[in-house]
């Protein structure tokens, strides 16, 4: 399936200090990113999404702090979470 290459700078593993949100992952499946393995985002504009479900949510997924190709930072309606390399 196709899907716009610069997703593949979002992809990977990323954590919150948050006890309460932990870890997730985040990777293309079948055209469309995925953010743990049960929630598509939908593209607002360039490294901006929103979960897809209700079009009114507030809710949006930033990314940011690209080194390497990488994203190593995104915010989820306040929370932050950063890359991590470890499984």
């Amino acid at each position: 399936f196709e899907h716009p290459k610069e997703w593949d700078a979002l992809t990977g593993r990323y954590r919150s200090d948050s006890p309460w949100y932990g870890s997730t992952r985040l990777f293309v499946r079948k055209g469309r990113l995925l953010l743990d393995d049960q929630q598509y985002l939908v593209p607002l504009e360039p490294g901006v999404f929103r979960p897809q479900g209700d079009i009114n949510t507030a809710e949006r997924i930033t990314f940011d702090t690209l080194v390497n190709g990488k994203a190593m930072h995104f915010n989820f309606s306040g929370i932050d979470f950063y890359r991590t390399f470890t499984p």
